[in-house]
């Protein structure tokens, strides 16, 4: 009976070893039209650089193993990846027409027919077995395959049959290993850009490993173009851009088309057979054929704007010189010569006569509207200005103008009339007779205050008040008068002006910007830092008495101030410094001051020298704030100055009226 059981589980093990799960396609590839997958992220080409399609396969229970798809023809598949979700996505070249799918412990599929477009995803479903595990008694009856594979990245599909219709693996590090049943396989490696390789593996207790070289089916490009900087475009793809001294790899192939494209140049087709050699092929330089030329605009008036136009826009606009680039194409353009109050000329451009070509062309100057005007006065013989321009003409008055709008001011002596604005129309004549007025006329005023427009300006004197806002120009009677200019952030500006009769004086008035640092006035731009004043200073020490005389005059920011002091009885240096404070009258606006000064007494007289410098508003009280240090007899002692300028030492008291 032992022997018989011996028997029975000789034939049941290599039974139970062959036993697989079964595996079956369920339905067809369905199109998934909302799936952009496939011309996103995740878009790849073949190696013809056709478009992928991506087949994505989901499976009822998960494979123990990788799911290979493989195809018929020979064509391999691109990539294939499991997702996170148990879902496998297969990248497909679009001229697979037949498709299975295998995988190790699994009964491969049927070939299913399927009919792909690039860039799209379709959707296909498995049927697999639920895995059952068996016991059995353990007995070694496999071994290794293994492959060592260039290039690294690269399919391998194996089989016992030249089908190799068992399964497959994509590799990136060129390591390729498969246990297997002893006996013999068959093996098929394919990458892109490499030609296939086919072979025969024994697969035994100690199988060798098998190097397994492909060799290239490619060539690298070296292009150039004149001129340089066109994009070169591989059967619609860009690998670059000129000049290139090594592409990326092109499949071999004949009369590969490529593309030089340029901006502002024909796109340059050319064909080339790729070998497949692996070297880098150098191809001649391409010469591109301009689509435009350059054309340098004149006009015979050289204050005219010209301007060159196409149908749709304005390429550009200047005087005469104008040096524009146009396109060459079947584009017609216009170049234009323009004046206010001028018909305009124009002339044409084809751009097919300009094409790789350096032109001049030429337009008639605008040619001017007229009208006439005629002036008479009384009295008469009064001097003609136009637009501010003497005519050297008198009253009565004829002349041809410009159409549009001028200004006339008649001038005579002992009379006086406001300038005047007439309206000329074309083919017209505007008759006008004035009445002069006896007696000295006004003058005029214009105002500006420099890069700041809208400060309000205040004009005073005589019995004019006038405020204004800048820039302006305004009439005033013979005389003196005071301008003000303000602005918020800003300091004031004002000056003295004269007017005279018929006579237009400009004035421009300066506004310095009004920094605040803290909410105080930085007033490094004022004209004067402190008026004069003068100090009378006494002070009591234990042993002494001293009285001096300050005399300070300012100037800008520093001050020199000369300090004559006499003493009693002792002979002393003297060393004052310190901050002096400034309020305001509202006590809104602070005044800092650095004062530092030294001096020297000898027989009871002395001097002090010193400056100060600091910030500032413009009005200021005598309202004082200062601390300092001071040499006295007794040593350094510190000092600090309250309202009436009283100064406290912890020896001595100062008295000082400003």
């Amino acid at each position: 009976m032992r022997r018989f059981l011996i028997v029975l589980q000789a034939l049941l093990i290599p039974m139970l070893m062959s036993a697989q799960i079964n595996m079956s396609v369920n339905g067809r590839a369905e199109l998934d039209s909302q799936d952009n997958d496939a011309r996103s992220y995740y878009a790849l080409k073949d190696a013809n650089d056709m478009d992928c399609a991506i087949i994505k396969v989901s499976l009822n229970n998960p494979v123990t193993g990788t799911l290979v798809l493989q195809t018929k023809g020979g064509a391999a598949t691109v990539k294939s990846e499991k997702r996170p979700d148990g879902e496998w996505w297969f990248w497909v070249s679009p001229v697979v027409t037949n498709i299975m799918f295998s995988c190790e412990g699994y009964t491969p599929t049927k070939y299913l027919g399927v009919n792909l477009r690039g860039k799209n995803v379709y959707r296909l479903k498995l049927t697999v077995d639920a895995a059952v595990a068996t016991v059995t008694t353990f007995t070694l009856g496999q071994s290794v395959m293994k492959l060592n594979v260039f290039p690294p990245e690269a399919t391998v599909l194996y089989g016992r049959t030249p089908d190799c219709d068992m399964g497959s693996r994509v590799l990136s590090d060129g390591l390729f290993e498969a246990f297997l049943d002893k006996g013999t396989y068959y093996y098929r490696v394919e990458s892109r850009f490499y030609e296939p390789a086919t072979g025969k593996y024994e697969v035994t207790s100690d199988s060798p490993e098998v190097s397994v070289s492909l060799k290239p089916a490619f060539n690298y490009l070296s292009l150039d173009s004149e001129p340089s900087g066109a994009e070169v475009y591989v059967n619609g793809r860009l690998i670059g851009t000129t000049p290139i001294s090594k592409s990326d790899k092109i499949r071999r192939g004949q009369g590969i088309r490529l593309e030089f494209r340029k901006e502002d140049y024909y796109i340059q087709p050319i064909t080339v057979d790729i070998p497949g050699d692996g070297s880098v092929q150098e191809v001649p330089t391409v010469e591109l054929r301009p689509q435009f030329g350059w054309v340098t605009c004149v006009c015979d008036d050289p204050d005219a704007t010209l301007t060159v136009s196409d149908a749709t826009k304005i390429i550009a606009t200047g005087k005469s010189g104008l040096r524009v680039k146009l396109n060459s194409g079947g584009t017609t353009y216009k170049l234009e010569s323009s004046r206010p109050s001028h018909h305009s000329q124009a002339q044409g451009i084809k751009g097919s006569t300009i094409e790789g070509k350096e032109v001049e062309i030429k337009v008639d100057a605008p040619v001017g509207i007229y009208g006439g005007l005629q002036i008479s006065s009384s009295p008469s013989r009064a001097r003609v200005f136009i637009d501010g321009v003497d005519t050297k003409k008198t009253t009565a008055f004829s002349r041809e103008l410009l159409v549009g709008r001028h200004t006339v001011e008649l001038k005579l002596d002992g009379y006086h009339l406001d300038p005047f604005t007439v309206q000329i129309e074309e083919g017209q004549v505007v008759s006008i007779a004035k009445a002069m007025i006896k007696g000295p006329g006004d003058g005029f005023l214009s105002v500006s205050t420099g890069n700041v427009s809208g400060a309000t300006v205040n004009i005073t004197g005589g019995k004019a008040a006038i405020t204004k806002f800048s820039p302006f120009t305004t009439s005033l009677p013979e005389g003196k008068y005071t301008v003000t200019a303000t602005h918020s952030g800003y300091k004031k500006a004002s000056s003295e002006v004269f007017i005279r009769e018929a006579k237009t004086t400009s004035l421009n008035l300066t506004m310095r910007k009004d920094v605040h640092l803290f909410n105080w006035k930085w007033g490094w731009e004022e004209d004067k830092f402190a008026k004069y004043f003068l100090d009378y200073e006494m002070g009591f020490v234990p042993d002494d008495f001293a009285i001096g005389l300050q005399y300070a005059q300012c100037g800008k920011h520093l001050g020199y101030y000369l300090r004559y002091m006499g003493s009693i009885g002792y002979e002393e240096a003297s060393f004052s410094a310190g901050p002096v404070v400034r309020l305001t009258w509202d006590y809104r606006k602070v005044d800092w001051q650095l004062y530092a000064g030294a001096g020297f007494m000898y027989e009871g007289m002395g001097v002090e020298a010193g400056t100060r410098l600091g910030w500032h508003s413009d009005k200021f009280s005598w309202f004082d704030i200062g601390a300092g240090v001071q040499v006295t007899p007794v040593g350094l002692v510190p000092t600090v100055s309250l309202g009436l300028g009283i100064c406290f030492f912890p020896y001595a008291l100062l008295y000082s009226l400003y």
